[in-house]
């Protein structure tokens, strides 16, 4: 335990100025792992798994509680989206079109797949 603990007042200019620094360093430090992250075809695709299941694309609205649950996670989509435009403005959008190939994809596993056990 640390026995001097530093006192913060609202006038220790030096403190604040320490925080705001402190949290655009870790702030840079998520946006440069995102962007390294949707390097790659599987990051993005990730990334664009987690934005789905946000409800991004649907209502949050339930007519119950569950409506604040899901309104909950929409936010964490939107903030999702909002770190995606830091690395780079169109990326979602990039994003967005590349998944009609990944379910273009995914359909076509499916097929053979069937395929396969109808034979």
């Amino acid at each position: 335990m640390n026995k001097n603990p530093r006192k913060y007042s609202v006038t220790d200019n030096e403190g604040a100025e320490r925080q705001r620094l402190r949290a655009q360093v870790v702030k840079d430090m998520r946006i440069n792992d995102l962007a390294e992250i949707v390097s790659t075809e599987a990051g993005r695709r990730w990334v664009y798994s987690i934005i789905e299941r946000c409800h991004i694309f649907h209502p949050v609205m339930t007519g119950n509680s569950y409506t604040f649950f899901n309104d909950g996670m929409r936010q964490i989509g939107l903030m999702v989206i909002e770190e995606l435009a830091c690395v780079d403005r169109d990326l979602f959008g990039k994003i967005f079109a590349e998944s009609f190939k990944w379910n273009e994809k995914v359909d076509e596993i499916l097929n053979n797949w069937e395929e396969d056990s109808n034979d």
